[in-house]
């Protein structure tokens, strides 16, 4: 017969939870009881130093990695220079172009604790109970600077975690009443989240020699970024980096939407109707109308290869509309298959000359 006991799960969390209350919250979610109990804030001191070579050890057989250190004499102004704005410290080597950088974090000490029978899941059980109490607590408070645990990647978290198997006298009492009794323990270490910005030990996969080259001639050129460009590349950050999809999906549409109108004012223009007369109808004109229409019948060449990209962009803007009145999800797959059909459709048509690579 399974275990069945209290399994409590007890973290830092990395921001400042503004909850006056020491006893439990109680809820319920997917059938189970959980209970969050607020502990405490407190600050963490955290340091970056620019002058630290990494080197390894071995120690009892293991391989441990270790910073030797070049520690900088803040006594000595004429060496350093220190800055500091209340939040961010820094120390600045006069010497060497290096520095040390010191800044707090707010945490929250928080516990997780639910009945359950002894099992590997039940870490993941308690990181949904605890994102739910975060949601709830960031829905209730409008508190934007306590983020979710899943964009809070950029410092370390260590989750704990303790079972306690209830004894014959606990499994007697009412299940409400089975986890208010006084409890010792000591915690283990479960899981560690190591600092990640989703950025660290990833490079752009390209020729470096043909991004100097055009960047080069971009600048020569007197190229400014345009809004276009903007929006491609925040599209490509977020889908990348951030894995925010539908973030990315409609920043995708937009620069679609922006390139398509732009298009076509260009192509009116050139047949000699008035900048007035256009701004005069353009609000009017849905774009489902320009894209399906307008598009077509000013382009030179209605060959099999526009009409198939024609037929992907509709397919896109059709899911935009979902995502805006439905919302409709996002998965990685749309997101992408959005962003590479974009970049395919503004280059075929000449809108796009610089993000090409996908």
């Amino acid at each position: 017969m399974e275990q069945l006991g209290c399994y409590y799960l007890h973290i830092f969390y990395p921001s400042h939870i503004y909850i006056n209350q020491k006893s439990p919250f109680i809820f319920e979610l997917d059938n189970i009881q959980y209970y969050v109990i607020v502990v405490r804030t407190l600050k963490s001191l955290i340091t970056n130093n620019f002058n630290n070579k990494i080197i390894m050890e071995e120690k009892e057989g293991l391989p441990f990695h270790q910073l030797q250190k070049k520690d900088i004499n803040i006594g000595k102004g004429s060496l350093v220079t220190k800055l500091d704005d209340g939040n961010i410290s820094y120390v600045i080597d006069n010497n060497k172009n290096l520095y040390t950088e010191f800044y707090t974090k707010d945490y929250t000490e928080l516990v997780v604790f639910f009945e359950a029978h002894k099992d590997e899941k039940n870490v993941e059980i308690g990181r949904k109970g605890l994102d739910y109490f975060i949601e709830s607590y960031r829905m209730v408070s409008g508190d934007v600077l306590t983020l979710t645990l899943n964009k809070v990647t950029y410092v370390s978290t260590v989750i704990k975690e303790y079972f306690h198997p209830y004894s014959a006298e606990e499994l007697n009492l009412a299940k409400e009443d089975r986890n208010k009794v006084s409890r010792e323990f000591k915690l283990g270490v479960k899981q560690v989240g190591f600092p990640f910005w989703n950025t660290q030990g990833k490079r752009l996969l390209t020729d470096e020699s043909k991004i100097a080259s055009n960047l080069s001639d971009f600048f020569k050129n007197k190229t400014k970024p345009t809004s276009l460009s903007e929006f491609i590349l925040k599209a490509r950050e977020e889908l990348y980096v951030h894995k925010n999809y539908k973030y990315s999906f409609i920043e995708t549409w937009t620069s679609l939407e922006i390139g398509i109108v732009s298009l076509l004012r260009k192509r009116k223009l050139e047949k000699g109707i008035s900048k007035n007369k256009i701004d005069d109808f353009e609000s009017e004109v849905g774009i489902s109308y320009l894209l399906n229409i307008e598009l077509p019948l000013t382009h030179q060449v209605n060959d099999e290869i526009f009409k198939l990209l024609l037929s992907k962009v509709d397919a896109i803007r059709k899911l935009r509309n979902k995502v805006i009145h439905e919302n409709r999800n996002i998965s990685f797959e749309d997101a992408e298959n959005a962003f590479k059909t974009a970049i395919e459709f503004l280059h075929y048509l000449g809108i796009l000359t610089i993000n090409k690579i996908v």
